[in-house]
């Protein structure tokens, strides 16, 4: 799975196996994308970097020399940061023991290395199962129409330290969401780096990449207190940083469609689900903004 993953991002699995990954390798492609955004980010580089006349002078692989081609390796990038997370938690040597001092099942260790406390599916008679329907249901955003979607289970998890595609999971789940470092070019993201949520299941749902022969995805329904907001109608790389200094916690994106309040309910602890139907507001912003959904960047306060 996580192969075919891969070469849907062109990444040819035969000659670099994901089992050889090293992290040093990944930090070295942060690096060399970061060099190459600050030479396609200025408008007159007075001499070009190393590493843009080198794959200029190979003429081998794709030229990175676009805005859009260095998001889409910085994507790979970011895949392949996740499958080390997962293979070097994969690779269980000897098992450990158990309370009892048994040696653990195989499938037990693996599971025990994610850090989860609990792991628990919903019956899909429950209210909440029946809630994250209804959620999925209403807020598939209309420009996403070549797709629909279905829930086919629904898990509650827990990780000890706290009550995104197939690989990014085991990452996620076992050391939690996480920004990308910082030798990740700013301006791969809409918002800077930070932590990313929408309120639209679609939205977010494109960044599965799925497709019609691959098209089961996980996706995480996640509780999140965003404190002020520092919105913005337009793209903004260095936002997560503009809004540090606005003494904000997020960046909000208004997008034109968003779920409609009215919609909206709430669980038995008091959180919001903004599950109404998608609607576009007659707001000043909503009909002012380049963006077409809402989209929140998260940064981690340090």
């Amino acid at each position: 799975m996580m192969n075919k993953q891969m070469e849907s991002l062109n990444y040819n699995t035969e000659k670099f196996p994901l089992g050889k990954l090293k992290k040093k390798t990944i930090t070295d492609g942060y690096n060399a994308l970061k060099e190459l955004s600050l030479v396609l980010t200025d408008s007159q580089p007075s001499e070009p970097s190393n590493k843009k006349k080198e794959i200029e002078r190979l003429q081998r692989p794709p030229l990175i020399n676009s805005p859009q081609a260095l998001k889409e390796k910085l994507q790979l990038v970011e895949s392949l940061a996740e499958i080390e997370i997962a293979q070097s938690l994969m690779k269980v040597g000897s098992l450990p023991r158990d309370a009892d001092g048994n040696l653990m099942n195989r499938l037990d260790a693996h599971f025990a290395s994610l850090k989860l406390n609990k792991l628990e599916s919903f019956d899909h008679a429950h209210n909440e199962f029946v809630l994250i329907r209804d959620y999925v249901k209403n807020t598939h955003g209309q420009t996403h129409s070549g797709y629909d979607l279905e829930v086919v289970d629904a898990f509650r998890l827990e990780r000890h330290s706290e009550p995104e595609r197939l690989t990014n999971f085991v990452g996620i789940l076992s050391q939690g969401l996480r920004i990308a470092p910082p030798e990740a070019p700013v301006s791969g993201y809409m918002f800077g780096k930070g932590v990313y949520f929408a309120d639209c299941v679609s939205k977010s749902a494109n960044y599965c990449f799925t497709n019609q022969t691959d098209n089961e995805a996980l996706m995480l329904l996640c509780e999140v207190a965003l404190g002020e907001t520092y919105e913005l109608t337009n793209s903004d790389f260095y936002a997560a940083e503009n809004s540090k200094k606005a003494g904000k916690t997020a960046t909000l994106g208004v997008g034109r469609s968003q779920p409609d309040p009215k919609g909206k309910k709430y669980l038995n602890d008091g959180t919001l689900v903004p599950c109404g139907q998608v609607i576009n507001p007659e707001t000043p912003q909503a009909r002012n903004t380049c963006l077409q959904y809402n989209e929140v960047g998260w940064r981690v306060l340090l």
